[in-house]
């Protein structure tokens, strides 16, 4: 059977190629597209339904996505009532190219029974991308279901509500399930709101004893809106989980360190001992890299020994590491090692840093 347009003419069947002719087929789609023949609108989520092969359905997908006719959403929303995944998510897809026209389904779909349906209608809200939408999403905070509250937490943090950072402490106050007190936690570091830093210390005092899980989040947390206080918790976290959860531990430390200026003088002990005890754990190069320059910031005078011990170090980029030190913190000292450095590196693009450190050093080049 080959579908038609509205009214069934045979006039518009030939309109329509046999969908065995691909080529043929797809040509039509391309036309319907460009000429936003939205009387196609009923006869393409036709086969939508019935066609399972995936290039078809794509180009359909494709075609309506570009379709501008205000009664699709309805129509698209029905979609998501299919027992067909693909289906469902197609509609999803569909909606979130429409930009405002869908507002309405889908928020009479919000209210839908059906928890699926619910979360559905919530995807395709996010997918449009649209910060205005941030309103409609948060009457989701109150959902009965777990993992639309969840979705619904993820997605404000995702459009930048931050006028929402209050309500989803609520949430996080009142949260048992772990996936949502992780997504709390990361949501409310994402929005940045540092009445939260004090409510989160509350709620875990001791972050050592939550389930290692939630650390990446926590940390996550920290790292967005965290507070001074937090550059101890942080660093008692690092002697146990640094060689685990380094790269959170240190995105940490790094935003603690540029949100609160001169650390006093204990303070730079316990983020140097830190900083140190983690230059020693088996991790990456790269994150080497980054603990050097932290450690140059609370440390200046100090860094200076394992400035030069990276400047021996096998690895090209713990040398260059540890030449951006020197340069930065002018560390004269050094002077003599980054010559004769430079006079057996082979390396060229080492050789061109310790070049420009001596030049900003004052040396020979």
């Amino acid at each position: 059977m080959e579908w038609s347009g509205p009214g069934t003419s045979r006039e518009r069947e030939r309109e329509i190629p046999p969908r065995d002719d691909l080529a043929a087929f797809l040509s039509f789609l391309d036309d319907v597209a460009s000429r936003n023949a939205t009387e196609y609108t009923d006869t393409l989520i036709a086969i939508l339904q019935e066609d399972r092969r995936d290039i078809v359905r794509e180009a359909i997908i494709g075609t309506l996505k570009n379709l501008r006719d205000p009664s699709m959403p309805e129509k698209v929303v029905a979609l998501f009532c299919s027992p067909d995944l693909a289906l469902r998510n197609a509609a999803v897809t569909i909606l979130a190219s429409q930009w405002q026209a869908p507002l309405d389904a889908l928020t009479q779909s919000l209210k839908s029974p059906n928890k699926h349906i619910r979360k559905l209608a919530l995807d395709a809200l996010y997918a449009l991308g649209n910060p205005i939408l941030v309103d409609i999403i948060a009457s989701v905070l109150e959902d009965e279901d777990v993992n639309n509250v969840i979705a619904a937490v993820e997605y404000i943090a995702g459009l930048g509500g931050r006028k929402y950072a209050g309500q989803i402490l609520e949430v996080l106050q009142k949260a048992r399930d772990p996936f949502l007190i992780a997504t709390c936690l990361e949501a409310l570091g994402k929005l940045g709101d540092p009445r939260a830093a004090k409510a989160v210390q509350e709620l875990f005092p001791d972050p050592a004893e939550l389930p290692e899980f939630l650390l990446p989040s926590y940390l996550r947390f920290v790292a967005g809106c965290g507070s001074r206080e937090d550059l101890a918790r942080v660093c008692h976290l690092a002697a146990r989980w640094g060689q685990v959860f380094y790269k959170e531990i240190l995105d940490a430390l790094s935003a603690l360190l540029a949100r609160n200026g001169a650390l006093d003088p204990s303070e730079q002990e316990m983020v140097g001992d830190c900083l140190r005890g983690l230059l020693k754990t088996p991790i990456p190069s790269p994150n080497k890299y980054e603990i050097l320059l932290l450690l140059a910031q609370v440390d200046q005078e100090g860094v200076v020994c394992e400035a030069r011990m990276f400047l021996q170090s096998n690895d090209p980029l713990l040398r260059i590491a540890a030449l951006e030190v020197i340069a930065e913190a002018g560390i004269i000292g050094c002077l003599g090692d980054v010559e004769r450095l430079l006079a057996t590196e082979v390396d060229e693009d080492v050789r061109q840093c310790a070049q420009d450190t001596l030049e900003r050093l004052g040396g020979a080049g």
